[in-house]
């Protein structure tokens, strides 16, 4: 259990640096890759194990580091897990590229959607326009998408290939 504790501890410190100093220093056009949505779907294909501490955890190392109200990673990351939880429990129950694909774009789109809209509540009052009514939001919409989908895709045959508990097509059911 307590093996289990420090990995888990050591995996989303790591997890948190990386997206903060990684993520941030690459060029423009490759800064909306999320390893932290890349991950969590990959958890999801893996196992069910609830996550929900340790997003909270990282959340509060986003915290500290991100100029936002104290409190916002810590509430928004543990919402990203509960709603990417729920799709996979009850959409995306296979183990497969499609369901794969589905989860990432599904939780880039939530993460994007709650993660400007929160701003946008806070900027209201100052006279700031409505995200989704301007071109740079829906046109990083679109990058995170495109780049979110093509680095889990890469992840997903990485990890096809060392184990057998990933599927390249959709599982299908029933008696052949």
């Amino acid at each position: 259990m307590m093996v289990k504790f420090f990995w888990y501890l050591l995996l989303f410190s790591l997890l948190a640096v990386w997206q903060i100093s990684f993520a941030g220093s690459l060029p423009w056009y490759l800064r909306e890759i999320n390893f932290f949505i890349i991950f969590l779907v990959f958890f999801l294909e893996f196992s069910h194990d609830n996550l929900f501490w340790w997003f909270l955890f990282a959340g509060f190392i986003f915290d500290f580091y991100y100029a936002a109200p104290f409190g916002f990673f810590m509430i928004f990351l543990p919402a990203v897990f509960l709603f990417a939880k729920f799709l996979s429990l009850n959409f995306f129950t296979n183990r497969s590229l499609y369901s794969c694909w589905g989860l990432t774009f599904f939780a880039v789109i939530f993460y994007y959607f709650v993660f400007y809209g929160a701003f946008y509540a806070i900027k209201f009052s100052v006279g700031e326009p409505l995200f989704i009514l301007e071109k740079k939001f829906w046109l990083s919409l679109l990058l995170a998408i495109i780049l979110n989908l093509s680095v889990s895709s890469l992840v997903f045959y990485f990890f096809g290939a060392l184990s057998d508990r990933l599927k390249p097509f959709f599982i299908v059911k029933g008696n052949k």
